[in-house]
């Protein structure tokens, strides 16, 4: 009797490993389109926010037309930081925007430390 019992339970567990792998590809394609949902939501994010900052910058451009003296150069120089902070990050956000999902994370790591640099500049 107890032989019958282990055939049955083996047939039932291979009857389910059969069904298993679509099960078991289902998943990974689900958990595939969430990562690319996820990359494309933070790709428009990310864009979103260095439109944002570049359109600090040029306000800062245009106060500092409006500045003289001492308040000028510092307005002058926070600009130049800002800026080259700028150009570092475009290169990022092409990358970002190439990335696969597997990069992705790292690209998303070294993008939001940039954006947060930036932001930082420009305050």
């Amino acid at each position: 009797m107890k032989i019958w019992k282990l055939i049955a339970v083996a047939s039932l567990l291979f009857s389910i490993s059969l069904a298993s792998p679509a099960a078991t590809t289902n998943k990974v394609v689900a958990a595939k389109n969430y990562t690319e949902e996820q990359l494309q939501a933070f790709n428009r994010k990310a864009e979103r926010q260095f439109h944002q900052m570049g359109k600090k910058l040029d306000d800062l451009k245009d106060q500092s037309q409006k500045q003289t003296g001492d308040a000028k150069a510092a307005l002058d120089k926070k600009i130049a930081q800002a800026q080259q902070k700028i150009d570092d990050l475009k290169p990022k956000l092409a990358e970002l925007k190439t990335a696969t999902t597997n990069a992705w994370s790292e690209f998303k790591s070294a993008f939001d430390k940039g954006i947060n640099d930036l932001k930082n500049a420009l305050q």
